[in-house]
């Protein structure tokens, strides 16, 4: 009797031993199939949010080339001397007008007495203007719709915005 309480002492201990072996592969894998229904079910959250391109109409409109807003005319820079109290600061400037159309802006710069108007009322605005106002962004943003309003007044053109492409203050 005592083999066979032995049998069934070590039967007991592989039956037991066997249902662990079992369990290893069901704890990793459960956490692993939860992991990967969590991300499928956040990709097609994702991708639910996102329509298709619908049929030729999205593929005709990427190839065309947008409109441009208007035209652009680009002024020679400027270099002025500001209205700072001891007067050794400057202002080296460059800018670009947007005008309402391409053809305007090519009429605008073949005419030389329009730039030269342009140009004598940007210079107006610039050397009233100090250090201290032209260090802030605020700053810059009025200064922007000073020179659009004295431009408009001067050239009788709708100028729509001033871009600055170069700004030093020196």
């Amino acid at each position: 009797m005592a083999k066979s309480e032995k049998e069934t002492a070590v039967a007991a201990a592989a039956g037991a031993a066997k249902p662990k072996k079992r369990s290893k592969p069901l704890i990793i894998g459960v956490p692993v199939f939860v992991l990967l229904m969590g991300g499928g079910a956040g990709a097609w959250w994702y991708l639910k949010g996102q329509t298709p391109p619908a049929g030729g109409e999205a593929a005709q409109a990427a190839h065309e080339p947008e409109e441009p807003e208007g035209g652009l005319l680009e002024l020679t820079p400027f270099v002025v001397n500001l209205s700072d109290v001891g007067g050794r600061k400057y202002l080296r400037v460059s800018m670009a007008l947007l005008l309402p159309s391409e053809t305007i802006a090519k009429e605008v710069e073949e005419n030389k007495l329009v730039i030269s108007r342009l140009r004598s009322a940007v210079i107006e605005v610039l050397t009233v203007r100090t250090s201290v106002q032209l260090s802030t962004p605020e700053g810059r943003t009025e200064l922007r719709a000073a020179l659009g309003e004295s431009i408009n007044a001067v050239s009788h053109l709708e100028v729509k915005d001033v871009l600055f492409q170069e700004f030093i203050v020196q």
